[in-house]
């Protein structure tokens, strides 16, 4: 999860949050990224994590009473929203858009409660081997000298729309709006 902020017109910057941390959205305000613990001030806003079971959290946006924040450029109705992955904020002049995409990258399988294999050799990926996850579809592959099976063709072998160069970068930016 991250934020395209808009540093200048066409100019875009990522904040990505780690942990506990602020967003600066635009015109002084800040979007705390925190659990929901004490009260919302009328001028705070606020991303939080909402654990969906297994998977990544979904992100609630709540805005104080007294912030002028549009969502897709509807003003914010009650303060509350799920955001979903290019959702546009606005607040006064400034936008910056909420982004769920993830780049691929190498990791140790930190193992599931089922086995599970890899698509493209059909081998076991025990707790410990190197692999990449699939951003787009989630799919886990082995991926390392022995088992190159991430890089192995030009896109994942379950969905066959995730790129599989590790160095891809996003494939969405505010600049194909």
């Amino acid at each position: 999860m991250h934020f395209w902020i808009e540093a200048a017109e066409r100019d875009w910057a990522i904040q990505t949050p780690t942990g506990e941390c602020c967003v600066r959205l635009g015109d002084g305000v800040e979007a705390r990224l925190t659990p929901p613990y004490g009260q919302l001030a009328a001028e705070d806003v606020r991303v939080l994590p909402v654990a969906k079971g297994a998977g990544s959290p979904e992100w609630v946006l709540v805005a104080g009473q007294q912030v002028r924040l549009h969502l897709n450029g509807e003003p914010l109705q009650l303060g509350l929203r799920v955001l979903r992955h290019k959702d546009e904020i606005r607040i006064g002049g400034q936008r910056c858009y909420f982004s769920t995409e993830e780049l691929a990258k190498v990791i140790a399988f930190e193992g599931l409660a089922q086995p599970v294999f890899c698509p493209r050799c059909k081998e076991k990926i025990e707790p410990g081997d190197l692999c990449v996850r699939c951003p787009n579809c989630g799919a886990y592959h082995h991926q390392s000298e022995r088992f190159p099976c991430w890089t192995y063709a030009p896109t994942c072998a379950v969905c066959g729309q995730q790129s599989t160069e590790l160095d891809a970068g996003y494939s969405w930016t505010p600049e194909m709006l």
